[in-house]
């Protein structure tokens, strides 16, 4: 039976652009493919690695990602870039996760393909393509498929690279490079999506912050982690506090709170604050041969220092959407904080309210139901 394999790009700088006959290619840094096979170990990997890119092993961290993209989303991505690069617009008959099926949006041009999943390897590969056109395709400026996901799939690696890319300038970069012309809207809503793809959503984000904090007391014992929701279930507010951090300032920090930012100008109050003394304490200490030091705080001592820093914070190791039977019977359903709607507050009304409709009057003969000018 043939060993299956895996081929790894790894990349170091540089990244990803499609060229104008569709097909992308690599700039701005250094880029290899690795064979990978299920006999090969970590440590060999690794070292792989160093051997390529000319670097140590030491402190290599090496972090797989669970998140996976539909095939049939590729396919649909990469026929949109390929319109672009060969400037036709084009429309699907069919487009579900196991077959995508697209023409040319012209009437009577023979442009068309087709793509099914295998049965066998569950890829979804193309069965059938006529790249010809007979059409103007290039004249067709409107039809391109300029939508939200397509220039999410464009700009999520340069916001790897760059997380505050403005959206003026990436409906400038997709202007120049793509020819698809984009408002502010669109380029912050396309920005949106490619974030929520590269970083989460930050409402399901809420929802595990009750486990977030489960985890964090089950990996730091000693540790507080607690949260607090208003009426409607929005968070409020977030307590973190560390074992280490209660530990470190317990040994080794001054029993010390500053509650405001109100200061102690008299500098003999100060030492009281500081735990150094004052400019008279030391003119007392000099004149009686004894040494300012021996009157510092023991909080500025090298011991200190070490029992502050003593204990460690332990990571916690990884805090996905847990499974129902993970969750707690009291379990809490967080949802990210409300915020006030612009405008001005709609007033409630209290009861039905009866609309009476006046009735015309006619000033000639005074009657109801008519006017002066329709009157008879």
């Amino acid at each position: 039976m043939a060993m299956k394999k895996i081929i790894a790009i790894c990349q170091s700088g540089g990244e990803f652009e499609t060229n104008d006959n569709g097909l992308l290619s690599y700039n701005g840094g250094d880029a290899y493919a690795l064979d990978l096979d299920n006999q090969m170990k970590l440590s060999d990997f690794k070292k792989e690695l160093a051997d390529t890119f000319h670097s140590s092993v030491d402190g290599m961290l090496i972090r797989s990602s669970r998140t996976t993209m539909s095939e049939a989303v590729v396919l649909a991505d990469l026929c949109a870039k390929y319109s672009i690069a060969h400037g036709f617009a084009y429309k699907y008959k069919k487009n579900d996760s196991h077959r995508v099926t697209a023409k040319c949006r012209s009437e009577g041009c023979p442009w068309r393909i087709y793509a099914s999943r295998s049965p066998t390897t569950q890829v979804v590969c193309i069965k059938t393509m006529k790249p010809t056109h007979t059409c103007e395709g290039a004249s067709v400026k409107a039809g391109y498929q300029s939508t939200r996901g397509l220039v999410r799939s464009i700009i999520k690696e340069k916001l790897k690279v760059s997380p505050n890319y403005k959206p003026k300038d990436i409906a400038s970069y997709i202007k120049r490079e793509y020819g698809i012309q984009l408002n502010y809207t669109q380029a912050w809503r396309a920005k949106e999506m490619a974030r929520e793809q590269l970083q989460g959503s930050y409402k399901e984000a809420y929802t595990q912050l009750p486990y977030f904090c489960e985890r964090i007391m089950e990996t730091n014992p000693g540790s507080i982690a607690t949260f607090a929701t208003k009426e409607d279930s929005s968070f409020h507010r977030l307590f973190i506090s560390f074992h280490a951090s209660i530990s470190g300032f317990q040994q080794g920090c001054r029993p010390l709170l500053f509650l405001d930012s109100n200061q102690l100008y008299s500098n003999c109050k100060g030492w009281q604050i500081t735990g150094l003394p004052c400019c008279h304490a030391i003119a007392v200490f000099e004149s009686l041969g004894r040494s300012a030091y021996d009157y510092c705080s023991r909080y500025f001592t090298s011991e200190s220092y070490r029992l502050t820093y003593a204990e460690s914070i332990l990571p916690v190791p990884n805090v996905e959407k847990p499974v129902e039977s993970d969750l707690t019977e009291a379990a809490v359903t967080v949802t990210p904080p409300t915020k006030r709607p612009p405008g001005r507050p709609k007033m409630k009304q209290t009861g039905t309210l009866i609309m009476i409709k006046r009735q015309v009057m006619c000033s000639n003969c005074k009657g109801l139901g008519h006017n002066k000018k329709t009157c008879k």
